[in-house]
């Protein structure tokens, strides 16, 4: 089985640019009138996954384990103790894969590159395995062979285990030097092929998950400095690997670089009490912002220098300019769902800016999993905010979509029959998000949705 997020970009335009060999299982609302020739064009649409998710082959050809082959290989930790040592097995079907992505009308396709499988030994000056690169460079060649443009993520959570040994990963700075090594071998020996480039992929995840709580790799557990020192490393990294591809490489292979940012949509408990208002506000920065503020203007978001205390590390002149410098090429955005968010209570610690209460609650409706509910109006509401702080960049949804209820145990061909995630997109969520190419004067230029997970029982 190719396990991919299945991927939708504004199907009523493409069904409306009339896209060669588009076909699609149900009806679609009519194109509204924002849906342009000049939108159109601009469209991209195709399928993503990560490395640990579909790669398998963890041993391999002088691959060293990752944080997340070391957490799945505790028993008990994952519920069937499923790893990922085999996942999908592209390593070895990689081929089939492709043609599958071809059967599927794929024409670009999102996938991140195993840290592990390119600099084995983690660290700076440490050799790049040649038959990690010979196998990327292999298979995205057939990519391209095949009329499917590769976007490519450099690390999807999947840090060396060694350099979690050797000083924590991204407790480090050092992580930011051996990230820089990392990220050259792939422009020097892959850049030729990849014109579309992202850093990280969701620094939320990285350093609330794995760093202050202890549920994503590496399980760290160590508060709330921690996701705070954990994030600027991060920023820090991706603005120096942002400099040496622009400076050694950009001329050369006219690519371009972001890093894909998540975060949940906050709704305002009360929309008519301001301090709920201001609380959902704050939520936003303390999702999107607290990354982007530094990429865009150099600094951390006001809010939080003002509330978070020593936790939050402070920015050099040197590393402002950096920032400054380097901003990133266009927005990536990975958006799944939004929240109910309300003021803190009296008395609250002076770094709780929101609350969202113990038990997540949300507008929309609930899915297959406890975090995530179906609020697509949340992506336009989002997109609008992003819009309206950063100036009009141009969007690429890296990541979006819902699970649809039951289907982990569905059995095939009854749960292809996907009417959730059809109502998703046909009803609310293309017509919200057109709404806000009207809204925002048409400044969604590019965009590739990406849907949730679908598993499989068998391969198909």
């Amino acid at each position: 089985m190719l396990a991919v997020y299945i991927c939708v970009a504004l199907l009523s335009c493409i069904r409306s640019a009339g896209a060669q060999g588009d076909t699609f299982p149900f009806d679609l609302a009519p194109a509204p009138q924002s849906c342009t020739a000049d939108v159109t064009s601009g469209i991209k649409w195709g399928a993503a996954t990560s490395a640990y998710q579909v790669e398998g082959g963890w041993r391999e050809n002088g691959k060293s384990p990752s944080i997340w082959d070391t957490l799945t290989q505790k028993p008990g930790l994952i519920a069937d103790n499923t790893t990922g040592a085999v996942a999908d097995d592209m390593y070895h079907l990689w081929k089939s894969d492709i043609k599958l992505m071809q059967q599927l009308g794929i024409k670009h396709y999102r996938m991140s590159i195993a840290w592990t499988r390119i600099v084995p030994g983690g660290v700076a000056g440490s050799p790049v395995n040649m038959a990690g690169i010979n196998w990327y460079r292999t298979f995205i060649k057939e990519l391209l062979a095949s009329g499917i443009k590769p976007a490519v993520t450099m690390f999807h959570w999947d840090l060396p285990q060694v350099l979690q040994d050797k000083y924590d990963g991204f407790m480090s700075a050092q992580v930011q030097r051996d990230f820089l090594y990392y990220a050259d071998a792939l422009f020097r020996h892959l850049g030729d092929l990849v014109d579309q480039w992202m850093t990280f992929n969701e620094v939320i995840s990285i350093c609330e998950l794995g760093y202050e709580k202890d549920v994503f790799a590496p399980q760290l557990g160590k508060g709330l400095a921690a996701k705070y020192t954990c994030g600027h490393n991060i920023i820090l990294a991706h603005a120096q690997t942002m400099l040496l591809y622009r400076t050694k490489y950009q001329e050369i292979q006219k690519g371009r670089i972001s890093i894909a940012l998540d975060g949940k949509w906050g709704y305002a408990r009360d929309p008519n009490n301001p301090a709920d208002v201001t609380a959902a506000n704050n939520f936003m920065i303390f999702q999107y912002a607290w990354i982007a503020d530094p990429l865009y203007f150099g600094d951390y978001p006001a809010v939080m220098k003002e509330t978070q205390g020593p936790a939050l590390p402070r920015f050099t002149a040197a590393e402002t300019a950096l920032l400054v410098m380097t901003t990133i090429d266009f927005f990536s955005v990975n958006f799944y769902c939004g929240y109910y968010v309300w003021a803190p209570p009296v008395g609250a610690p002076k770094n709780m800016t929101y609350d969202v209460g113990d038990v997540l609650t949300s507008p929309g409706i609930p899915s297959n999993a406890a975090w995530l509910f179906k609020t697509p109006d949340g992506l336009r509401k989002t997109l609008v905010w992003l819009h309206q702080r950063y100036n009009g960049p141009e969007f690429w949804i890296t990541e979006n979509g819902v699970s649809g209820p039951g289907e982990e145990s569905a059995p095939l061909p009854g749960v292809l029959n996907d009417t959730f995630r059809q109502d998703y997109y046909r009803w609310v969520r293309i017509v919200g998000l057109l709404g806000c190419l009207e809204e925002c004067q048409v400044f969604l230029l590019a965009a590739v949705f990406c849907l949730h997970t679908v598993s499989l029982p068998q391969r198909l």
